[in-house]
C-alpha cells in the first residue's frame, strides 16, 4: 500500500465508534480515545454500488443510506445469517487464496495441512500472504470515500491475473455466497463488486486488487482479478461527492430543524425539513426501495390529498405495465409447462442442447424440484429485453 495521503482509523470492530463512522462521523471523545484524527463520515466501499444504481435488489436502497449519513436514521446493527457466514468463513476463504496457484483444485490436498499446522507449516505451504487489517481507510485526496478492507496482500505479492509484482501490496475482498446469489457470478464478477473493489483502490492508492470467492454448491474457489479503472474510479470519485454534498447541506439542516423545534419555531422547522427532503435521493424502481418506503409509511392525520394529473397518467403507466408483466408471466408459464411435458414423458432430468446450454429438473434433499433453464442466448438477452421495452408505447395521455 502507497501510505501517501492514506489515514488509517484503528477503531475496534462493532465498537460504538466504528458505527458511527460509517454514518455520522467521529465525536471528539471518539477521536480522543483511539487517538485519530476528526472524521464527517463518508461512503463506504460497499455502499458505492447502491448508491450508482448497479444493485437495487438489497438493501439499503440509497435513500436509506442517505438518511444513515444525514443522521436522521440510524441502520441496524444486529447481526443476521448473511453477516455471520461471512464472519465465520472469511479466514478459510483467505486461506484458500494463500494455497490457490490458479489451478482449480491445487488447493484442496494441503488445505486441511494448511489449516492444522503450525506457522511454519503455513509460511512452507503459502503461495501467497495476505494479512486482516482491522481499520477502516481514508485517502487525503477524497475524504468523503471510505473502506474496511477484508485483507491486504504483503508487499511484493505477485497478482493471479499475470504474475506481474506488487511492491506495495493490493486489496483482497472475500466473498462467501449464497446458492441464489451464486447464479449471478456465472457470467463474471457482477459490477457492484468490481465498484467497491475499485473504490477500495482509491482508498489505498493500489492499482490492483482481487475478489476471492467460495462457491457454496460445489465448494469451488475463484479469483476475480482486476486492474485499476480510471474511467470507473473517476466516475465513483465525481458522483459521491456530489451526492456527499447533498449529505452535508441536509446535515446542517437537520442541526437547524432540531433548533427550531425546540424553540417551537414550527414553519422555520419545516423549512429545514424541506431542504432534507429535496437532497433525498429519488424513488428507482428497485425492491430494495420498495420495501424500505413501505416500511417507512406511517398513516397521519391528513386522510387524503387531492391527486395531481401528471400522477394520474403514471397511474395508468402503472396499470398498462402490470397488464405487459400478466401477459409475459403467462408466456414465461406456458414454455416452462411446455418444458415440463417434454420431460414428463421422456422420464428425463435433463434436456442437453451441447455448447449451447442445458435444461436441467433436479430435485434437492427434501424431494422438491427446480427448472432451471441455462441456455445460452445468441446475443445478449438484456440487449434484446431492452429494445423490446424501448418499443412499448407509455404514453397514455
Amino acid at each position: 500500500m502507497n501510505a501517501t495521503n492514506i489515514t488509517r482509523y484503528q477503531i475496534p470492530i462493532a465498537n460504538d465508534a466504528w458505527h458511527r463512522f460509517r454514518t455520522i462521523g467521529l465525536t471528539p471523545l471518539d477521536c480522543e480515545q483511539f487517538k485519530c484524527s476528526p472524521y464527517d463520515g463518508g461512503i463506504g466501499a460497499s455502499e458505492i454500488g447502491n448508491l450508482l444504481g448497479l444493485t437495487k435488489k438489497y438493501r439499503p436502497c440509497p435513500a436509506e443510506v442517505f438518511h444513515y449519513k444525514v443522521g436522521t436514521a440510524m441502520p441496524s446493527q444486529i447481526a443476521n445469517r448473511a453477516m455471520l457466514r461471512g464472519k465465520i468463513l472469511e479466514p478459510i476463504v483467505k486461506d484458500i487464496w494463500s494455497l490457490y496457484n490458479g489451478e482449480d483444485d491445487a488447493w484442496v490436498p494441503v488445505m486441511e495441512d494448511y489449516r492444522e499446522g503450525d506457522r511454519a507449516t503455513r509460511d512452507m505451504l503459502s503461495i501467497r500472504k495476505a494479512t486482516k487489517r482491522n481499520a477502516y481507510f481514508v485517502n487525503g485526496d477524497f475524504p468523503w470515500l471510505f473502506s474496511s478492507l477484508d485483507y491486504f496482500a504483503e508487499k511484493n505479492t505477485a497478482g493471479i491475473l499475470d504474475g506481474k509484482i506488487h511492491t506495495e501490496g493490493f486489496p483482497v475482498e472475500v466473498k462467501t455466497i449464497n446458492q441464489n446469489y451464486a447464479k449471478l457470478w456465472e457470467a463474471g464478477c457482477p459490477p457492484y463488486h468490481v465498484c467497491q473493489l475499485n473504490q477500495e483502490m482509491i482508498c489505498t492508492n493500489s492499482n490492483y486488487g482481487e475478489i476471492a470467492v467460495l462457491f457454496p454448491d460445489d465448494f469451488s474457489f475463484r479469483i476475480f482479478p482486476f486492474y485499476r479503472d480510471e474511467e470507473l474510479c473517476q466516475r465513483i470519485i465525481d458522483y459521491s461527492k456530489e451526492w456527499w454534498g447533498k449529505v452535508l447541506e441536509s446535515r446542517e439542516a437537520k442541526k437547524q430543524m432540531d433548533k427550531f423545534y425546540q424553540l417551537g419555531q414550527m414553519e422555520k422547522g419545516e423549512e429545514m425539513q424541506a431542504i432534507i427532503d429535496s437532497n433525498e435521493p429519488e424513488p428507482d424502481d428497485g425492491e430494495a426501495y420498495l420495501a424500505y418506503i413501505k416500511e417507512r409509511f406511517q398513516p397521519g392525520a391528513i386522510e387524503s390529498i387531492e391527486g395531481e394529473i401528471p400522477l394520474y397518467y403514471e397511474t395508468l403507466e402503472y396499470k398498462l405495465a402490470a397488464e405487459i408483466s400478466g401477459l409475459l408471466d403467462d408466456k414465461q408459464r406456458g414454455i416452462k409447462n411446455r418444458i415440463l411435458k417434454i420431460l414428463e414423458t421422456s422420464g428425463a432430468q435433463k434436456i442437453d442442447f451441447g455448447g449451447m446450454g442445458k435444461i436441467t429438473f433436479n430435485a434437492d434433499k427434501n424431494g422438491n424440484r427446480t427448472l432451471r433453464v441455462d441456455t445460452k442466448p445468441l446475443m445478449p438477452l438484456q440487449d434484446r429485453a431492452d429494445k423490446e421495452y424501448l418499443k412499448i408505447d407509455f404514453n397514455l395521455k
